[in-house]
């Protein structure tokens, strides 16, 4: 490699390392992340989606799926930790070069790179299209289905191209707005519950659990996100017990919500039901008839966390693009703007609400293969060739 090209790829990584290190988010914002991007359009769908994998109301697989989700979330934090002040970009391409050219490491990291990012988009087209498909179902039956979710995405939009500070405050504030009035209107749910719907526990095969523990894990996916935002923690070495904190609430938030659910219908009611959660806040009342129609204010709040969700995957793909390709925050815009408009087109490409729970499963699927496939080789290629250092362990 040239004395140029060399000096061009220093550059590059400098670059990157400096817009990288603005630590910002605190503990407690690190732990917001995780939660506000994994409770998002899925909320509505995932106790049908689960009695249909499991052919009873058992929510027991969820269990399973978050143990095995928090592992997967260790690993892309111990990377995170590794390469303190790097992204997914910076340390994807440090470990995949070879004999000082990092000309081989930019290539070898670009499929790699452009599976997640791509994942990310694909994930914003498919909630963006859920969202669109529940919203013009219950609340604006005559509204284009384009103007719904142009609307969405345009908000959204606003938020990719900003700083982390932005993303960081966003998610602390929003996520209480969030968590909170959700937890209370299923507690207030309760009351119609039929517990013995849930009965009994175990009535599944073993290929019907592993389906359900499938199905589960799809509800954890978006997390990944955290393979941008880890740069720019304060306190790295203490990633590990922010993002379990934040995974804890959705574990809660999820068990809740699905097990709720499943006590108020009976299975075979509940497979046929194509927005369960949305159906049982329709049962729920306030005693003394404060709110006649809670389902007014869930879907505000589902709104919320729609957004959350949006914002953060699609400020992580513009973030790994625009670093990848050594555009500058001021410029991100202009990744921004093509990214939204190729988010659109895929979002209105399903011809109806079937394609689109297919096309949503697809994208899922991708996502778990993409969560077997990426961190491990990563983080084992960094303990075999010992790159970066464990500051976890440092500051203990």
């Amino acid at each position: 490699m040239s004395k140029a090209n060399a000096s061009t790829s220093d550059r590059q990584q400098q670059t990157t390392q400096t817009a990288a290190s603005e630590q910002v988010f605190t503990f407690w914002q690190a732990a917001a992340i995780v939660p506000s991007t994994l409770l998002g359009a899925g909320v509505l769908t995932l106790p049908r989606e689960l009695a249909l994998a499991t052919d009873s109301n058992s929510f027991l697989p969820m269990l399973v799926s978050g143990a095995f989700f928090l592992f997967v979330v260790w690993m892309i934090t111990k990377l995170g930790q590794r390469f303190s002040g790097l992204t997914i970009v910076g340390y994807t391409q440090k470990l995949l070069t070879f004999a000082g050219n990092q000309r081989i490491g930019r290539v070898l990291a670009f499929p790699v790179l452009a599976v997640v990012g791509i994942w990310w988009l694909l994930s914003v087209a498919a909630a963006l299209r859920i969202f669109g498909e529940a919203q013009r179902s219950v609340v604006f039956p005559d509204t284009p289905l384009w103007f719904i979710v142009g609307t969405m995405l345009f908000v959204s939009a606003l938020v990719a191209a900003n700083r982390a500070e932005v993303i960081a405050r966003l998610n602390e504030f929003l996520l209480p707005i969030i968590v909170i009035p959700l937890v209370l209107i299923v507690i207030l749910a309760l009351d119609n519950a039929e517990w013995t719907n849930l009965l009994p526990l175990v009535n599944m095969s073993w290929g019907e659990f592993w389906r359900g523990v499938l199905q589960s894990f799809f509800a954890y996916q978006g997390v990944s996100v955290i393979a941008v935002f880890m740069a720019s923690y304060q306190q790295p070495e203490k990633a590990v017990r922010s993002h379990f904190t934040g995974i804890g609430i959705m574990i809660v938030v999820y068990i809740m919500v699905t097990m709720t659910t499943m006590a108020a219908f009976p299975h075979k009611e509940l497979e046929r039901l194509m927005w369960p959660t949305l159906e049982l806040v329709k049962l729920t009342q306030i005693p003394g008839l404060i709110f006649e129609r809670l389902e007014s204010g869930f879907l505000a709040i589902w709104v919320v966390a729609v957004f959350t969700t949006l914002a953060n995957l699609l400020t992580a793909a513009v973030h790994l693009f625009s670093e990848y390709s050594g555009i500058k925050q001021e410029q991100r815009v202009w990744i921004m703007l093509p990214l939204a408009l190729l988010v659109f087109v895929v979002a209105l490409w399903p011809q109806d609400v079937y394609q689109t729970f297919e096309f949503a499963k697809k994208v899922q699927m991708a996502g778990f293969v993409m969560a077997i496939a990426i961190p491990p080789p990563l983080l084992i290629l960094a303990w075999l060739r010992r790159m970066g250092r464990d500051r976890e362990k440092e500051s203990r």
